[in-house]
């Protein structure tokens, strides 16, 4: 029965996590880079060089005991800055 609770609860959760998108980025972005320092501004560095910066960050987290981001979450806040970058920045 145990079992059958937790296979349950497990797919109904599974959704949730499922991909998220450049607004979960921007949320992401906004809460949890400024835990250490002030936000850049997206259009400081091209898609490279963020990437390059959030993997580096990552390092930097887990060196200061933050919980580092996840896979799916380092995604979400690529696709906001790429965005941001596209736009030039309009959705600030």
């Amino acid at each position: 029965m145990r079992g059958l609770l937790l296979f349950i609860l497990l797919s109904v959760a599974s959704p949730a996590s499922a991909e998220l998108n450049a607004l979960d980025g921007e949320l992401l972005f906004k809460s949890r880079c400024v835990v250490c320092h002030q936000l850049p501004e997206p259009e400081m560095l091209n898609p490279r060089q963020w990437a390059w910066v959030i993997k580096t960050m990552q390092t930097r987290m887990q060196q200061a005991a933050i919980v580092p981001l996840s896979e799916d979450e380092m995604a979400a806040i690529m696709r906001y800055l790429e965005l941001q970058l596209d736009d030039g920045g309009a959705s600030e």
